[in-house]
């Protein structure tokens, strides 16, 4: 199993013009579509792998397997047993987006009413 990752991140709105229609009818399509986007971009043949989630915190299938990818690899790579963190991680990913959103949104608020 390698231990190098090749990883495209990529954060979509699913409100976005181009996937609002299909997203608020099909669960997970704008994850879907990033992953097609970066399959067009990179091959299918390609090593590297595409970490997609969507503004609001739901991830990509893949975005999973990535993270249960590097949970193995950590606790190859660990000295002594660990407990599984893929689960965390996921979580501290979509908290720290959801605030990245957050603030954004304030700021823009904060623009509009100076």
């Amino acid at each position: 199993m390698p231990t190098e990752i090749l990883l495209d991140i990529t954060v979509r709105n699913p409100t976005a013009q181009k996937y609002v229609r299909r997203a608020a009818n099909e669960a997970g399509y704008t994850g879907t579509k990033a992953v097609q986007d970066k399959v067009s971009r990179y091959g299918l043949a390609s090593q590297v792998k595409c970490a997609a989630i969507e503004t609001y915190g739901r991830m990509h299938p893949e975005f999973h397997d990535v993270l249960h990818h590097m949970d193995i690899i950590a606790d190859q790579s660990s000295p002594q047993r660990r407990r599984p963190r893929a689960r965390e991680w996921a979580s501290i990913i979509q908290t720290a987006l959801t605030k990245a959103v957050v603030r954004n949104i304030i700021l823009r608020s904060e623009e509009h009413t100076s």
